[in-house]
């Protein structure tokens, strides 16, 4: 989380959603925002900021899932994950994933986006896949017509290589709610690539 109280603003990481790249740009845009401890995926807003634009990013689930997978199991934190879990498969982690991992691993595993904001009274979402368009809507961000570096993104549709039926059911279960909330669209069995 970074607040910047000169231009009365608050972002809310949520966990695989651009974190990375916005904690990134944030310090070099904005060097009077301050980070709030625990800075990574802290949705604890604190006192002092109301009336303050409160903003966050959301992902679609499924890429969201798949970005989460390689992270844990694939990526730099694979030490942590990786034995409990048990496997190196997408279906296989997801089914971990929804039996309620161990405290250690519960914060970064959180469920949906809906659950991580659901109090928050966020004024502003921003989408992922569109964040170099919507982050430019924000009153105080500097247009500069730059695109946004992108820091461990499961880019485009890559995550559609790891849909199979079963793996999108487990999504569903797993982050039920962020569609609808958030605007995008469940692919249909039609879409799921039958080899997968």
């Amino acid at each position: 989380m970074y607040i910047h109280h000169g231009q009365k603003w608050v972002f809310v990481s949520t966990p695989k959603c651009g974190t990375n790249t916005m904690y990134r740009v944030i310090p070099e845009l904005f060097p009077e925002a301050e980070p709030v401890q625990p800075l990574f995926h802290n949705n604890r807003i604190p006192a002092g900021c109301d009336g303050y634009l409160k903003w966050s990013i959301v992902r679609h689930p499924c890429s969201r899932a798949v970005s989460l997978w390689r992270s844990t199991i694939h990526g730099n934190q694979r030490h942590i994950f990786h034995p409990p879990c048990g496997s190196d498969e997408f279906e296989p982690f997801m089914e971990w994933v929804l039996t309620d991992p161990a405290e250690i691993v519960r914060r970064h595993l959180r469920p949906s986006q809906a659950e991580w904001q659901d109090g928050l009274s966020l004024d502003r979402i921003l989408h992922l896949d569109r964040l170099d368009q919507e982050v430019g809507t924000l009153s105080f961000w500097p247009s500069s017509g730059k695109r946004l570096p992108r820091m461990n993104v499961c880019s485009g549709h890559q995550w559609r290589q790891h849909m199979t039926v079963a793996a999108l059911a487990l999504i569903k279960t797993w982050a039920p709610d962020d569609c609808d909330q958030f605007g995008y669209r469940w692919p249909s069995p039609v879409e799921v690539p039958v080899c997968a």
